[in-house]
């Protein structure tokens, strides 16, 4: 993750309520990025963020559900 990149990933974990995030496995060419939340939180869809170089966005509900297929084989 570049200087640029992580600071997008912390704006948009910010903006989910994440008190952290790790790195999951990488998935179709990008990183990515998982919100760590110490209690429990009612979101939906369990976002992930991507990030491509330096930029980095959120996922879309059909993303994270195929991401959330993806790590769980």
């Amino acid at each position: 993750m570049t200087p640029v990149s992580q600071k997008k990933v912390e704006y948009i974990m910010n903006h989910l309520f994440a008190e952290g995030y790790f790195r999951g496995l990488d998935w179709n060419g990008c990183e990515v990025y998982r919100p760590i939340y110490s209690h429990d939180m009612y979101l939906g869809s369990p976002w992930v963020v991507f990030v491509y170089g330096d930029d980095a966005r959120l996922s879309t509900r059909d993303e994270a559900m195929e991401y959330s297929d993806f790590i769980a084989k």
